[in-house]
């Protein structure tokens, strides 16, 4: 999974945005792939943007609890007790798989 979110933003680096639960409008991060990292700032083209200061990297070894949680909140679970303690960065690693279809 890793490998594959790498080469998919290594080819086409874009704008992502967030997916809220509750009424509230996605918020815009720019995803993109460097030296075999995952980097999101601010979005590039669409608004509301992210309020990242400086860019953030995710952490490979994040990826699975991540998408274990992410399922899990698709299912309709109440995860954000989970998020929160596994990676403060869920929203973005929510955007991008919703965005990568996985």
């Amino acid at each position: 999974m890793w490998s594959k979110i790498l080469r998919e933003f290594s080819e086409n680096p874009r704008d992502v945005h967030t997916i809220p639960k509750v009424k509230k409008e996605p918020m815009w991060f720019f995803v993109y792939e460097e030296y075999g990292n995952i980097y999101i700032e601010k979005a590039r083209s669409h608004e509301p943007s992210s309020s990242i200061q400086h860019r953030l990297r995710l952490k490979k070894e994040e990826i699975e609890i991540m998408k274990n949680i992410y399922d899990k909140r698709n299912e309709g679970e109440s995860v954000s007790h989970l998020a929160t303690k596994s990676s403060w960065m869920s929203v973005y690693w929510y955007g991008i798989f919703a965005e990568m279809n996985l």
